[in-house]
């Protein structure tokens, strides 16, 4: 009774009936998902999903040094959506990498290096520096400063520009299947094991191998798990692995998730993945939104 308790329990977390899971994502994901609307609106030349997330008073700002002064320039917002667009032959391709966010209550900072690119062109590369609100629709940008030079060394990266990752979203959807094990230290109250089987389709295709520890407790709707899968497959035409690591409550009934790759996780033609994954049952299956970074290959 125990174990099927718990794989109850489980599979509420992590496949059947996770629809609170899906519409808490946290705060921190909320900001990252703006930056990544931001710098997909740019590549597909999207004047309107530009202007959307940002706040009516916000403002671009530029920190350089020129002819050794330090200079600090300012441009309208109006005019970045404008120019975003314009018809133009190539794309504007921001490629971001090492995101990192912070938030405290109404406000966020999100701070990221980048490498612009023209189509295939390498253009210029720096940091951006982003200050967002939360309104009652949302995360706005109210301040984006950035800083432009032509040679960049990221973050954890050697010494040139081409190494910034790219910033994207993958959809799509999975099966998952689980299963009970035993455990290491039997008895009541001892936390109870399961393992993963997952296969993925859409944007990520593969499967994942992995295991799972949940804990219940005397509340009905409270209990938590923690659980580590690793993932084997393609990811935007790169084939490779990576571990996808989870952390799950229910406080009497709200649900919470946060499931992230572990940092140097991914292998071959993935190594550098970084990113968070959101789950969506609301259509009846199994749906997930990746947001991640990928270093570019060349």
């Amino acid at each position: 009774m125990r174990t099927r308790l718990l794989a109850c329990l489980l599979l509420l977390a992590a496949a059947g009936g996770a629809r609170p899971l899906a519409a808490q994502p946290s705060a921190e994901d909320e900001v990252r998902q703006v930056v990544v609307r931001l710098f997909d609106a740019m590549r597909a030349g999207d004047s309107a999903a530009v202007r959307s997330v940002f706040h009516p008073t916000a403002r671009l700002q530029s920190a350089a040094v020129r002819q050794g002064v330090p200079v600090l320039r300012t441009d309208s917002v109006e005019a970045f959506v404008r120019a975003v667009g314009t018809p133009h032959d190539t794309v504007w391709d921001e490629r971001i990498s090492n995101l990192e966010v912070r938030v405290d209550g109404e406000l966020a900072t999100a701070w990221m290096d980048y490498a612009f690119h023209v189509g295939p062109r390498f253009s210029h590369c720096g940091v951006n520096a982003f200050q967002l609100f939360r309104a009652a629709d949302g995360w706005k940008v109210i301040q984006l400063t950035d800083t432009r030079r032509r040679q960049c060394a990221p973050r954890g990266a050697s010494n040139n520009q081409t190494e910034a990752a790219v910033g994207t979203v993958a959809r799509g959807t999975f099966e998952v299947r689980l299963a009970p094990q035993p455990t290491a230290h039997g008895g009541e109250g001892v936390p109870g094991r399961l393992s993963i089987d997952k296969t993925f389709s859409g944007d990520l295709q593969g499967t994942s191998k992995g295991e799972m520890l949940a804990a219940q407790t005397g509340v009905e709707g409270s209990a938590g798990y923690v659980a580590m899968e690793r993932v084997t497959g393609t990811l935007a035409g790169r084939t490779g692995s990576f571990v996808l690591q989870h952390s799950g409550t229910m406080n009497r009934g709200a649900a919470q998730l946060t499931v992230s790759v572990v940092p140097d996780s991914g292998t071959d033609a993935l190594a550098g993945l970084a990113g968070t994954m959101t789950i969506d049952l609301s259509g009846g299956g199994h749906a997930y939104t990746f947001h991640y970074t990928l270093p570019d290959p060349r």
